[in-house]
């Protein structure tokens, strides 16, 4: 039996790289959920239960803010989460958020798809 692909949770309010980011990770073989409401995605976390999670950082309610609150949910604290931006600080502020990595946007497909392996794999290791 196959196994089943890694789920994706997006998290973007900007609609157009929210679509294009479904669709590159999609074509590289993921199962993509996407959210543009930065409100709903700790809830939408819970019913989806993904695998790694990429959220921006800059929405109304920002992506490192919602990494800090999920870090500190038990049933959520297990899911890698990417945050990405084009902030200049963003390495910096997801390193305090609590999250896994940070990608620069605009950003290279193989490098998040790399990046995404690399924390399931972490993940499933542990």
């Amino acid at each position: 039996m196959k196994d089943l692909p890694c789920k994706i949770l997006v998290c973007d309010d900007d609609h157009d790289i929210l679509e294009i980011t479904g669709i590159l990770l999609e074509y590289e073989g993921f199962n993509v959920v996407t959210q543009i409401d930065s409100s709903k995605i700790i809830d939408q976390a819970r019913l989806e239960q993904p695998d790694v999670m990429l959220i921006d950082i800059w929405m109304p309610l920002p992506g490192n803010v919602i990494v800090t609150d999920m870090k500190r949910l038990p049933e959520l604290a297990h899911i890698p989460i990417i945050l990405f931006s084009a902030e200049i600080n963003g390495r910096a502020i997801a390193e305090k958020s609590g999250a896994e990595q940070f990608i620069e946007k605009p950003f290279d497909i193989d490098s998040l798809v790399t990046a995404i392996h690399s924390l399931i794999k972490v993940k499933n290791l542990n």
